[in-house]
This record gives structure tokens, sequence and C-alpha cells, in this order.
């Protein structure tokens, strides 16, 4: 069945998730990804799905303190909105990205099953190896762009 008539012949959902630009002394804090069978050895930022019956602020609360342990008080607006596809996985995703510039408590890895390492890069020195739609998302909020479109590659 062609993507364009799978899509078609069922209600259409999509997946939506939340992801942190922690921004510090023009640097943004990225995570290693292991173990997840998603872009392993790949740097991201602090992101995960919203739950049902979860608003997108507090998802967003919840997925900083679960990865980095860090605690936002103060409400951030989104910055940035994805609409992304992956027509080999069958799925279309919402991604609501956040610029979080104040936060309590220090970055850390504590997902150790899912992270090998937090660090901090210059904006203009992200490393190689970065989840090709996270550079994306970066260049867009750079470039004051609210929301786009992106697909994923095979």
């Amino acid at each position: 069945m062609v993507y364009n008539d799978w899509i078609m012949s069922k209600r259409f959902s999509f997946l939506v998730a939340v992801h942190a630009f922690f921004i510090k002394d023009d640097q943004v804090l990225l995570l290693e990804r292991a173990n997840t069978g998603y872009m392993d050895g790949h740097f991201s930022v602090p992101a995960g799905h919203v739950d049902g019956g979860e608003s997108i602020w507090k998802a967003m609360q919840r997925e900083i303190k679960e990865e980095v342990d860090v605690d936002i008080k103060e409400k951030h607006q989104p910055i940035h909105v994805m609409h992304r596809t992956d027509k080999s996985k069958g799925e279309e995703r919402i991604d609501y990205f956040f610029l979080i510039k104040n936060w309590e408590g220090t970055p850390k890895v504590t997902e150790i099953e899912k992270c090998s390492k937090v660090e901090w890069f210059k904006m203009w020195q992200l490393p190689e190896n970065i989840v090709p739609y996270i550079n994306f998302a970066l260049k867009k909020v750079e470039e004051g762009v609210l929301f786009s479109e992106f697909e994923e590659e095979d």
C-alpha cells in the first residue's frame, strides 16, 4: 500500500513530542543518545512524548526532570513547532521546541540506559553527529522561523 493510501485509510493522528533547547552563554545543551534504537551515538536535546491527558508544558517539565534532573518553575512558550514525517514508519509528529534560559540545578545524565553523556556546545560549533531534525530546528530557531516541516530520510 502506498503511503498516501495508507494515511487516507485510517483516522489520522499525530505523535506529539516536546524538546528543550537549554541555552547558556551562546551554548546549547546536548545529550548523546545510547541504547534507544534511534540515532544512538548522536547528540539530541532533552525531549520526550506527551502523555495522554498531559499539557504540552507539563510534559516539558516532566521530561526535563526525568532526563537531566533540573527544575523549571517559570512557564516558557514554544519557540518553534515542527511537522515531522517518517514515511518508512508511517508516522507523523508534531514537535514543540522550548527555549529554556532559567532553571534550577545542574543538568546531568539521569537515564543512563538511554544517554551516555551531557555536554554544552557552542551554537556555531555543533557536533557533526547531531540528530538531523534537531540540527534543522536549531537553524530555524536561529532564523526566527516559528514553523517548519521535516521529512526523515530512510
